[in-house]
C-alpha cells in the first residue's frame, strides 16, 4: 500500500468517510463553544469542518456512473435533511416566543435572515444548494467529456469570478452567508476524490503549502486581497484555501485513522453516521444555553471549562440515547 496516496471506495461502506464525518462534527462544536480559537489555531483545523462536509456530499456524487434530480432523491432529502431541520427550528422558534413573551416580527425576521435559530443554521441550506448543482455538474463533465485538469481550469476560473462579483457589488453578509458561492470549488475537488483519491507528492504539498499561507493572511492579518478574494466575515473560505483540507489535512485524519483502536474508531464512525442529528442539536442547544448563566461560578477558567463541557455533552448524548433506545 502506498502510504502517500488512498482512495475512498466508490462502492460499498466507506468507514473513513464516517470517521472524517464524526471529527467534523466534533470540529463544529468547538467552533462554536471554545474561546481563543485564533491561538489554538483553530482556522487551519477545527474551521475545515464545514469544508469537508461538502467535499464528502460532492464525492457521493462523483462517485456514481449516473446521476439524476428524480423523486427518489427529493423524497430522501426531505426526510433525511429538510425535516428534522424545520422541527429543530420550529420547536426553537416556539420557545423563542415563550422567552420574548409572544410573537413578534423581528424575531420572525430574524430567524429567516438567519436561515434558521442557532450556530450553523446557514449549512442546510448549502447543503440544498449543493444538492441542486452538483447533478447538473456531474451531467455536464460528463457530456463533454472534461478531464480533471480542465475541470479544475474552469472551477477556478468560476470561483475568481463569483469572488470579483461579490466584491464588485459588495454583497450584503446575510445573504453570503446563506449562499454557496464559497464554497463552489469543493465540487471540483470531491470530482478530484472520486477520480484519484487522496495523493500526496510535491505538486499536492505545494498547493496544500500555498493553502495554509493564504489561511494564514485571511485568519491572522489584516492584509486585504480585494478584488480577487473578498474580504468578510468569511474571511478564510475561499477557493485557494481548500487543496489543504482536501488532501493534507485528510490525509493526516487516515493516518490518524490508521492507527486509532478500534474502539476508538468505532466510536468517531459512530460521531460520523449521527453527525447530521448532532449538528441539529447543537444548533439547538447552544441557542439556548448562554454563556453567561456560568458567571455566577465566579471563576472565569472553570465558567469556560464548564460551558464547552456541557455544550458537547447536550450536543451528542442526547442523540447516542435516542439513535439507542427509540
Amino acid at each position: 500500500m502506498n502510504v502517500n496516496q488512498f482512495k475512498f471506495k466508490t462502492e460499498g461502506y466507506e468507514p473513513f468517510l464516517d470517521f472524517l464525518k464524526g471529527c467534523c462534527i466534533l470540529f463544529v462544536i468547538g467552533s462554536h463553544c471554545l474561546p481563543a480559537q485564533q491561538y489554538i489555531l483553530y482556522p487551519i483545523w477545527g474551521q475545515m469542518a464545514v469544508p469537508l462536509f461538502l467535499l464528502i456530499q460532492s464525492f457521493h456524487v462523483f462517485k456514481k456512473e449516473d446521476v439524476s434530480l428524480d423523486k427518489k432523491s427529493f423524497v430522501k432529502l426531505v426526510n433525511r435533511i429538510l425535516l428534522p431541520f424545520f422541527l429543530v427550528t420550529s420547536v426553537a422558534f416556539l420557545l423563542k416566543m415563550i422567552q420574548e413573551g409572544g410573537f413578534t416580527y423581528n424575531l420572525l425576521k430574524q430567524t429567516i435572515v438567519s436561515g434558521g435559530i442557532g450556530p450553523g443554521s446557514y449549512y442546510p441550506w448549502l447543503y440544498l444548494q449543493f444538492f441542486l448543482l452538483l447533478p447538473i455538474v456531474f451531467l455536464f463533465i460528463n457530456k463533454f467529456s472534461m478531464n480533471l485538469l480542465l475541470s479544475g481550469i474552469i472551477f477556478i476560473l468560476i470561483s475568481e469570478l463569483l469572488e470579483l462579483l461579490c466584491w464588485y457589488i459588495n454583497i450584503n453578509d446575510a445573504y453570503y452567508r446563506l449562499l454557496c458561492i464559497r464554497y463552489i470549488f469543493l465540487i471540483y475537488l470531491g470530482l478530484v476524490w472520486a477520480k484519484i483519491g487522496v495523493k500526496i507528492n510535491k505538486m499536492i504539498v505545494t498547493l496544500s503549502i500555498i493553502s495554509l499561507i493564504f489561511i494564514f493572511i485571511f485568519a491572522y492579518t489584516d492584509i486585504k486581497l480585494e478584488p480577487f478574494f473578498f474580504d468578510n466575515d468569511w474571511k478564510i473560505f475561499h477557493w485557494i484555501s481548500y487543496f489543504y483540507p482536501a488532501f493534507l489535512l485528510v490525509w493526516g485524519l487516515n493516518w490518524l485513522y490508521t492507527r486509532l483502536s478500534k474502539r476508538m474508531k468505532d466510536a468517531f464512525v459512530l460521531l460520523g453516521k449521527y453527525s447530521w442529528e448532532i449538528f441539529l442539536m447543537q444548533m439547538f442547544v447552544l441557542s439556548f444555553l448562554p454563556l453567561e448563566k456560568f458567571l455566577l461560578l465566579g471563576n472565569k477558567y472553570l465558567m469556560l471549562v464548564l460551558f464547552v463541557f456541557i455544550s458537547f455533552v447536550l450536543s451528542i448524548y442526547p442523540v447516542i440515547l435516542y439513535k439507542k433506545y427509540v
